[in-house]
């Protein structure tokens, strides 16, 4: 663990939170999360789109995908699913995008009314205890 925040801590990234399994950071308007499993990354997410930010929603998701087609070598074979969800607080247009470890999650929807839009990048899987 103690890596992962070195090298967060000299890229800028400032530590909000850490347990023995999680650590998470902030960079700018932007939060990463990461998990632990036997003291080895095994999980992390960043955002790729925040309302504060210079980028709307879709040159987020742009971005997104193009950073992971620009760091495979190979041609990427990716499902993707829609994934709605609705409850009588929230409302989300969800859409997984799976490429191997990797996936991203877009989200449109409301939460207790207000508007809600999301773009997030996840590698690997969250450790079950």
């Amino acid at each position: 663990m103690s890596r992962v925040v070195n090298k967060c801590a000299s890229a800028g990234f400032k530590q909000l939170y850490a347990d023995k399994d999680s650590i998470t950071f902030e960079y700018g308007d932007n939060g990463y999360w990461t998990r632990f499993k036997d003291d080895r990354l095994a999980f992390a997410s960043r955002e790729w789109y925040s309302s504060k930010g210079n980028l709307d929603a879709f040159q987020s998701t742009m971005a997104a995908l193009g950073a992971l087609s620009d760091s495979e070598s190979s041609p990427l074979t990716c499902t993707i699913s829609h994934d709605p969800v609705s409850t009588p607080d929230h409302q989300f247009n969800r859409v997984l995008i799976v490429c191997g470890r990797r996936s991203f999650l877009l989200t449109e929807g409301t939460m207790n009314g207000k508007k809600v839009v999301g773009v997030s990048e996840r590698i690997g899987e969250v450790p079950t205890k």
